[in-house]
């Protein structure tokens, strides 16, 4: 709670968060910037999701059906939805390949929005020159990724791209 406070307080204004009880809990204590979820909420999370205002990443398009279907239960209307993209991690994200089936998914649905696309740059900490190459294909997969997403029609102006962890700043 403090550091969010403090983060605020400096400027911040957006913040990740862990899971949906850390987001809950900033709620809670008064910080109302938009807070974005790095990790997947299962589905009996996504209704504490909307309600609380934290923006889900979500890469099928069954989770964003789930996650329409719970923002129209509780009346939300033009929420905010980030795209995980799996550029080489592993772990989460869709495809390069589906992005642009999951995009128009979201720009399809009466209450959701498409705020912004990320993925995560797993051995931009390392100095050792394979891992720095591939940080490099990383980059070119997500920028591919990115292209789609504007080829789905998105409206780039008001569309975060965040790919840069702290290793890789």
């Amino acid at each position: 709670i403090e550091c969010a406070k403090t983060a605020v307080e400096a400027g911040a204004s957006y913040l990740a968060i862990a899971t949906v009880d850390e987001g809950i809990t900033l709620r809670q204590n008064g910080i109302n910037v938009p807070l974005l979820i790095l990790s997947l909420p299962c589905d009996e999370e996504l209704n504490d999701v909307c309600l609380n205002n934290i923006t889900p990443l979500l890469f099928t398009v069954d989770q964003v059906k789930k996650f329409q279907k719970v923002c129209a239960e509780n009346n939300c209307t033009n929420y905010q939805i980030h795209i995980a993209v799996d550029t080489g991690m592993g772990r989460i994200g869709c495809t390069v390949d589906n992005v642009k089936e999951v995009a128009h998914e979201i720009l399809s649905s009466p209450n959701l929005k498409l705020g912004g696309i990320m993925s995560h740059l797993c051995v931009s900490d390392s100095v050792a020159p394979e891992d720095k190459g591939f940080t490099q294909i990383q980059i070119k997969r997500f920028k591919k990724a990115v292209e789609k997403i504007e080829d789905a029609g998105v409206d780039m102006d008001n569309f975060i791209c965040h790919l840069a962890n702290s290793a890789a700043c």
